[in-house]
Formats: structure tokens, sequence, C-alpha cells
């Protein structure tokens, strides 16, 4: 293959909450050591994130897929109603990816879970822990079609880059699959808290909430962690997940809109104890930091009542389900949990994105 500029590798993310945004700060700080000048693209609060955090990269809106979740069906009627949009969005994301491949030369593209994010001139991987959809108990007759969907979609890539270890401690059964021909490969837990080297941190004699996920869902947690922490008399700080906005604070609760990656390490450390979601790229956080948490699945999510109830039964987390949150209860069932072991520093990734150089002959 004839040599590529450095400067032709396009990560793309989605926006569904900010995991998706977070887990890949790791992947382009590994792309940017490695001498490659990235462009990075996204959509709504995860594309502000990362602008933020890069401010010197060159950065493209893409379609949002516009997923919201619903207060009364569950999440597979709420999927099954937004699919005509979701397709929607991947053809526009698909033609955007096209003029920015023409634009920047690219010639390798970084997906997390942007199905519309390939082109036909370069080398494509899908970053995702989700090979296998898991879908609630009344409608596991639709597995089959859901499968098949999701393998339609992901075959279009060269390659799966799962965040995760070979033996699948943090996914499970999210990731296995065995239908797809794709290449697999783990580049081990994705953290933008790997390098953090835990300094001291004074104690913070309240309740975290880390607030994330769509709308409507993230304000309604929000709203049931603030009633839960007056119920038990608790003070509280809330992270809200929510970049470039402004809250109001009051005695009893202290809100940050969003926090530096060093300024939330310290937050979650210092606390007395953590209350967030169950999704995957919060637990990774957790198991790199080494800190418990109460989980709580977002309502009618069922890969986020499998993680919760997986890394439970493990012993380092405990969880309950949104609309019994009882921090009282909470905080004896954390105080005996096993200490959170925190997760390898192996350089999978590294490894990985070398590889991935040497065969593209990226400089």
């Amino acid at each position: 293959m004839a040599q590529v500029p450095s400067s032709s590798v396009l990560v793309a993310v989605l926006h569904w909450g900010l995991g998706h945004a977070t887990r890949s700060i790791p992947l382009i700080k590994g792309l940017l050591a490695r001498g490659a000048q990235v462009c990075i693209a996204g959509s709504a609060s995860s594309g502000m994130l990362l602008k933020k955090r890069f401010p010197q990269l060159p950065y493209y809106e893409l379609p949002d897929y516009n997923i919201r979740y619903s207060t009364k069906t569950g999440m597979t009627l709420a999927m099954l109603r937004n699919l005509p949009s979701i397709f929607r969005a991947i053809h526009r994301e698909k033609a955007r990816v096209a003029t920015i491949v023409a634009e920047r030369n690219v010639e390798l593209i970084i997906s997390d879970n942007r199905y519309g994010a390939y082109h036909e001139r370069c080398k494509n991987i899908l970053l995702t822990h989700q090979l296998s959809p898991l879908l609630p108990s009344g409608s596991r007759f639709l597995s089959n079609a859901f499968l098949k969907l999701f393998s339609g979609l992901i075959k279009a890539f060269d390659a799966c880059w799962i965040p995760d270890t070979a033996d699948r401690f943090y996914s499970g059964i999210l990731s296995e699959t065995q239908i797809l021909k794709n290449e697999i490969r783990f580049t081990g837990p994705l953290s933008r808290f790997s390098s953090y080297n835990n300094p001291l941190h004074p104690h913070l004699n309240a309740w975290l909430a880390v607030i994330s996920g769509p709308e409507p869902q993230r304000s309604l947690f929000e709203k049931e962690v603030r009633k839960a922490a007056k119920k038990a008399g608790e003070k509280l700080c809330i992270v809200a997940g929510c970049p470039g906005e402004s809250t109001l604070n009051s005695p009893d609760i202290k809100v940050y809109p969003h926090l530096k990656d060093p300024e939330l390490a310290s937050l979650i450390l210092s606390a007395r104890k953590v209350v967030m979601r169950s999704g995957y790229t919060s637990i990774m956080d957790f198991y790199a930091l080494g800190k418990n948490a109460l989980l709580v699945p977002t309502p009618g999510q069922s890969e986020q009542e499998y993680l919760a109830e997986r890394h439970s039964a493990k012993g380092y987390f405990t969880t309950m389900r949104q609309g019994h949150l009882d921090l009282k209860l909470a905080e004896a069932l954390l105080n005996n949990c096993l200490p959170v072991p925190q997760s390898s520093r192996e350089n999978l990734l590294d490894e990985a994105v070398a590889e991935l150089f040497s065969e593209l002959q990226l400089t």
C-alpha cells in the first residue's frame, strides 16, 4: 500500500450519553502520540466534549441519531419506533463522512458505534462492545431479527475493536458473537482515567451522583437522586453530564455541569459514596479508579440491567432499580462490597494502534 499521510485518521463517536466520547479520549491520545494528525467527528454534547478536550483538532458535526428513551414504553419499543429516523441519520452520516474523507484525504476511520462512519477507500474499524443485542425477556422473539440487523450494519467494517480483555471480564455476553466474520481484536478496557495516578484527595462527606444518558431518563434520574438524598438527609454533589450548561446550587446540593478529567477523578475518589448509571464506559472508569458505586440501570435498557447484575455479582458494586433508591441502605451494601481491583494497564490499545500503523504505513 502506498505511503499515506499521518493526517489521515478520522475518529467518529456516537452521541448516546457521553460514554462513547469519553472512552475515545485514550484512543485519540494514542493516535496523537504516534504522530497522527487526527480529525474528530460527533454530534451534540459528545461532540462538544471532544471539541473542548482537543481544541487543536479539526472537528466535524455529524447527523445525530436523536435516540430518546420513553418514560412509559420499554427500550425495545422505543428503538423500533426510532429505527426509521436512525437509518435516515446513518444514510446522511455516510454521505457526510464521504465529504470528510475527500477533504482530509482520510485513509483510516475508527468509529465508536457510528454505523455510517465508514468509506470504501479507507480501513474501517468499529469500536464497540455490543456485538450481540440483548433484549428484554418479553422481546426475546425479536433477537434473531435484531442480530441480523446489527450484523448487516457491522459487516461494512474491516475489523471490530472491543474495549475489553479476551476473557470478556467487562462485557460478558454482550461482546460474544457466532456469526460475524469481521476481524475481532480486544484493546483492553478504555478509560480516560487509566493514567490517573490517584494522588491524595480530600474526604468529601457527601454522596456523588454521576448523571448520564439520553433524555428524558437523564433528567428523571437526577430528579430521583435529589429526592433520595433529601429523604436520607444527605449532602449531594451532582456531575450533570451537560457540558456548556449552567445550573443552580443549593445549601445541600452542589452541581457541576461537567468537569475536566482530573477534577472528576478527584471528586469521585473523595466522595463518601457514588451513585451512577450502569453504562459500560462508566463501569470501566470505576474499575480504572478502583472505586465502588451504586449502579442504577436505565429502566428498560437490558444492557445496563445486565451489566449492573454482572458486576454486582462479582462483589465490587451494588445495584438498585430506578424508583426504589434508598441511599441509607445503599451505603450499608456498599460498605460490604469487595475492594475494586483496578483494571490492568497493559498496553493492548497501544499494541493494536502500532500494528494498525505498521499495516497502513502510517507515520
